[in-house]
């Protein structure tokens, strides 16, 4: 949940007259905001700077805020001018079940590409449940509005989408923060949605992504745990639209 650094458990000094023995757990608040910085490079879109802003406990019961700002296409080659992504999140831990958040998303962006430009506002709510240690799925409904520019033509855009996604993730990491050593991760996701305008166009995006990590202790070959081969692969498809019937920024 984020909310707490520290949980430590006592046991009482005496059993009780049932035969039970107390238990005490005591638990420590982190501080309840946190702010942070990140910044990043690549040769193509350049570099960015984003600084967030979080409550971790905004309502009592863990619900957590992130504000966050960012300047980007801070050069590159890819980019003609900086342009800036604001988003508002929120997130329902532990929503009417356990294992179950409620996320909402609100978003500006801006960016100016080789390819086009665009402007927009987003929008979208979304319920992830993991079922158990190794599975999870989400179901959401998604907005934008934005306007893009291409080749000296402006169209504006209206999407309403319904993304779903299905997790697997056997790699039994409890950090997050924690390099895999073994297992796989796999993710399937689909978005059916539709861009309003002078002719409703319906289209679905469908990926599929997996990575393995194979430790090269277990050949012999290195420490345990201490080289780790990682193997990535991506596969999507665009189903039920051209490839200029697509907004530029749904194309692969």
């Amino acid at each position: 949940l984020q909310i707490f650094s520290g949980v430590s458990v006592r046991a009482g000094t005496a059993i009780a007259a049932d035969g039970t023995i107390p238990i005490t757990f005591d638990f420590k608040e982190r501080p309840l905001h946190a702010v942070g910085i990140t910044a990043a490079y690549s040769t193509d879109l350049g570099g960015s700077l984003k600084t967030t802003w979080s409550d971790r406990n905004i309502f009592g019961s863990a619900e957590q805020l992130n504000l966050s700002a960012a300047g980007t296409g801070l050069g590159g080659t890819d980019v003609t001018s900086p342009g800036y992504n604001l988003l508002a999140q929120l997130i329902e831990p532990d929503f009417l079940v356990r294992d179950q958040s409620l996320e909402f998303d609100l978003g500006a962006l801006r960016q100016n590409l080789e390819a086009y430009d665009q402007t927009a506002a987003t929008a979208s709510a979304a319920l992830h449940r993991k079922f158990s240690q190794s599975w999870s799925a989400g179901i959401g409904l998604s907005a934008e509005r934005e306007r893009i520019k291409q080749e000296s033509v402006t169209r504006d855009y209206t999407l309403v989408g319904v993304p779903l996604t299905v997790n697997y993730d056997s790699t039994g990491l409890a950090d997050p923060l924690a390099d895999p050593t073994h297992g796989v991760r796999a993710a399937l996701t689909a978005t059916p949605s539709v861009s309003l305008g002078r002719r409703d166009t319906p289209f679905a995006i469908v990926q599929a992504t997996g990575s393995a990590y194979f430790d090269l202790g277990e050949t012999g070959l290195a420490e345990p745990g201490r080289s780790v081969l990682a193997v990535r692969g991506l596969i999507g498809s665009v189903v039920g639209a051209s490839q200029f019937e697509l907004p530029p920024d749904q194309r692969f």
